[in-house]
């Protein structure tokens, strides 16, 4: 598995989003969307890729929800669970097993809660290895 941080040149924000982290998320670091339709858009080399953030507990805005959008493919949505505390690097996305290639992820905020993006993780295409 290849991890790519948030703050990786190869992700590509929209307009809006703001950087924050601390520990324990993957190298301190995370990136925050607040207002709906902001985007992170990855390409990749690979045959699936997975999406992890942090958790805390919800405010103004309510229980983020958010869209993974693979080569342009069905949109595929996430409700996060309402909890009190903190949960890092928690899974909100995975694809299903991808055709060998070069892919994009968009990744879409889609409503007022805090959406805290961490890092992707990706298997690399086999003839790689």
């Amino acid at each position: 598995m290849i991890i790519v941080d948030d703050h990786d040149d190869r992700v590509q924000y929209s307009e809006g989003w703001f950087t924050s982290g601390s520990y324990p998320e993957y190298l301190n670091t995370t990136h925050a969307a607040i207002g709906v339709g902001q985007t992170a858009t990855l390409s990749f080399t690979g045959v699936s890729i997975s999406v992890y953030g942090t958790l805390s507990g919800f405010g103004l805005g309510g229980i983020p929800t958010s869209q993974y959008v693979v080569d342009g493919a069905e949109p595929v949505s996430f409700t996060a669970p309402n909890i009190s505390g903190a949960s890092y690097h928690y899974q909100y996305f995975s694809s299903d097993l991808l055709e060998d290639g070069t892919h994009s992820l968009v990744v879409t905020n889609t409503n007022d809660g805090t959406f805290w993006l961490d890092f992707f993780e990706y298997l690399p295409s086999p003839s790689t290895f």
